[in-house]
């Protein structure tokens, strides 16, 4: 396929770095889940959970913030989508780890 068929060659580079960032998230946020309700379950096994999911969200947050205005409308647009997706999932995640 051509460059200009998926965008950019950077622009596909780009939006795959921010893509392996979120799964990365996003697997800790299923890790979480899937402890959340366990008889055995501590507040030291949920802690490191979400903890690395909230530092994959401030590494997206400053590469956020570091790109500001170098990149092209597609690229921002997804990265300022993952990051309110993956905040929002986080915040969700947090507070059900206090209820359960």
């Amino acid at each position: 396929m051509s460059e200009s068929a998926e965008g950019t060659g950077a622009g596909a580079s780009f939006n795959g770095l921010v893509a392996g960032l979120a799964a990365s998230a996003i697997a800790g946020l299923q890790q979480v889940a899937s402890t959340e309700g366990s008889a055995d379950q501590s507040e030291m096994e949920a802690g490191p959970g979400l903890a690395g999911v909230r530092q994959v969200i401030d590494m997206l947050v400053l590469l956020q913030d570091k790109t500001r205005g170098n990149l092209v409308q597609e690229e921002q647009q997804f990265l300022d989508s993952t990051v309110a997706d993956l905040k929002l999932a986080f915040v969700k995640a947090a507070d059900g780890t206090k209820t359960g």
